[in-house]
C-alpha cells in the first residue's frame, strides 16, 4: 500500500517554476529566488521531471495495479471458498457419526430395522446435501480461476 501511495505521490508531483538568482556572499555561491544587486539577472535552470510519464504508460501501470488487486480478491475469494468446503465436510463428518451412534443404539431396539433404515436415508441425506455444497463451491473456485487467467 505505501508503495502505491508513494508511486501516486511521484507521478502527480508538478515541478515549480521560478526565477533563480546565483549570488557570491562571502566567496560562497548561493543559489536563491531574490536578486543579489539591483541588475542581477536570473539564470537559466533546466528542470526534468523524472516522474513525468507518458500517458500510456500511466494507464499500463493502472491497469497493472488494478490486474493484481484482482488476483488478490480471487485468491482471497479460492482461499474463502475451500475453507467453506473443509467446513462443509467437518459438518458432514460429525453428522455421519452421530448418526453412526444413533444407528448402534436402534439395533438393541425392537423397532431397529425400521429406525436403521430411517437412519440410512438420513446418512444419505446428509452425503447429498454436503456433495452439491462441494459441487456449487468447487464450481465458483473453477471459474475463479478460468477468469484470473484471461
Amino acid at each position: 500500500m505505501k508503495r502505491i501511495l508513494i508511486l501516486t505521490a511521484c507521478l502527480l508531483s508538478v515541478p515549480c517554476y521560478s526565477e533563480v538568482y546565483l549570488c557570491d556572499i562571502d566567496g560562497v555561491k548561493t543559489y536563491t529566488d531574490k536578486p543579489c544587486s539591483v541588475d542581477e539577472k536570473p539564470i537559466t535552470v533546466t528542470v526534468q521531471n523524472v516522474a513525468h510519464t507518458p500517458t500510456s504508460k500511466l494507464q499500463q501501470q493502472k491497469q497493472a495495479v488494478a490486474k493484481y488487486v484482482s488476483n488478490e480478491n480471487t485468491e482471497r475469494r479460492i482461499d474463502e471458498l475451500k475453507r467453506k468446503i473443509k467446513a462443509v465436510f467437518k459438518d458432514r463428518d460429525r453428522k455421519l457419526l452421530s448418526l453412526k451412534v444413533s444407528q448402534r443404539y436402534s439395533r438393541n431396539n425392537l423397532a431397529g430395522a425400521v429406525r436403521d433404515d430411517g437412519i440410512a436415508s438420513e446418512m444419505n441425506a446428509v452425503i447429498q446435501k454436503a456433495d452439491s455444497e462441494v459441487k456449487i463451491y468447487q464450481a465458483e473456485i473453477n471459474n475463479l480461476i478460468q477468469l484470473s487467467r484471461q
